[in-house]
């Protein structure tokens, strides 16, 4: 299993679309004036954005005053890597080896292989 960790002030997303700092400052207030809190990680994978982007973006907002409020959280998500789908679907290596054996005998090893 593999484990990404989605920090909302910290992870960075592999998206190439890339607007203007001007234009995403009015994306996001237009956004914040419509919705109670955006996440960026969200906001981010949605928009095709940078989510390093979205963070400097906010950032460059907070620092101008008291306009918005920012809340760093952390959130984790776990999924299997392909190798596990793979055994989630045929089952593990092991299991597959133990099933080739004939229940009534044996097997020898070079016939097993």
């Amino acid at each position: 299993m593999s484990s990404q960790e989605e920090n909302s002030a910290a992870a960075c997303s592999s998206t190439s679309k890339k607007p203007t700092s001007a234009s995403l400052q009015n994306d996001l207030l237009l956004y914040l004036n419509t919705h109670d809190e955006l996440n960026t990680w969200s906001y981010a994978n949605e928009h095709n954005i940078d989510h390093q982007l979205v963070i400097g973006t906010f950032r460059s907002i907070q620092s101008i005053g008291d306009i918005i409020n920012m809340e760093q959280r952390t959130s984790r998500s776990i999924a299997p890597t392909d190798e596990g789908k793979t055994l989630i679907a045929n089952g593990s290596y092991e299991y597959n080896l133990f099933q080739a054996v004939p229940s009534n005998k044996g097997i020898e090893q070079p016939e097993l292989m």
